[in-house]
């Protein structure tokens, strides 16, 4: 007779997440700050922002399919990123987006795609800093059994993760999960159509009572062994204690 699942209670420790704030928004560039999970290091992991004209105001979704106005590359050790328009130009009174992405853009047969912008800012027309509307990704738990988790977790309006090979990595302990310490203990394609939902992970073996674990998302970067994994495009971190099960 197989043996149940057993549900383990859980603790949430802490959670991490890329986080963007507009400082200046001035017709000869904007400037925004931004917060990312520890251990990154966004010039060496390619980390980059993109400016888009909205297609709406207020705007309310990253035109996925237009080219950005402008751009630039992050470096690393610095946490403001500085938009500006091309030479001698400046930013007309439009509604902008502002995409923070933990990864370089990807063109494959002449198209230019953007699975790595994780964290935005929508700008409306009268450049308003208070109005501007932010979203930032999640990772958290649902819940918990010894061999499986469900995982909540939301990219951008509009994101496909299904086609951006986005990911769910499990380590144990509390870790940056830009270099962590060996194999993931589980971790799985987010085989999703919608930008935000709930993902299962599998654990082989299962997971252990009264221990620390902490869960990756990435935008990108999905292979089906561990060793394959890029994990530089992490979004968000959630760390948690497993409890033990109750008795019976």
């Amino acid at each position: 007779m197989a043996r149940a699942l057993a549900i383990l209670p859980f603790t949430i420790i802490q959670q991490q997440a890329l986080v963007l704030t507009i400082d200046a928004l001035q017709s000869s560039g904007f400037t925004a700050d931004f917060a990312a999970p520890a251990g990154n290091t966004p010039g060496t992991q390619n980390n980059s922002v993109f400016l888009w004209t909205a297609t709406s105001d207020p705007p309310n979704l990253v035109p996925w399919f237009n080219p950005p106005l402008a751009q630039a590359a992050m470096t690393d050790g610095i946490t403001t990123a500085v938009v500006s328009p091309s030479s001698g130009n400046t930013f007309p009174a439009n509604p902008y987006v502002l995409g923070y992405s933990v990864g370089p853009a990807v063109t494959a047969a002449g198209t230019t795609t953007y699975p790595n912008v994780c964290a935005t800012a929508m700008i409306p027309a009268n450049w308003d800093v208070t109005k501007v509307v932010y979203f930032k990704p999640s990772i958290g738990v649902v819940g918990i059994t010894t061999n499986t988790a469900m995982f909540s977790f939301a990219v951008p309006q509009g994101a496909v993760p299904a086609q951006n090979n986005t990911w769910i990595g499990v380590w144990r302990n509390v870790q940056p999960l830009y270099t962590p310490f060996g194999s993931p203990v589980g971790f799985t394609q987010v085989n999703q159509p919608d930008s935000a939902g709930n993902q299962v992970v599998i654990f082989s073996p299962g997971l252990s009572p009264t221990t620390n674990y902490t869960a990756g998302l990435f935008t990108s970067g999905f292979a089906k062994t561990a060793g394959n994994l890029v994990n530089t495009s992490l979004c968000a971190t959630v760390s948690f204690q497993t409890g033990k099960p109750p008795e019976h």
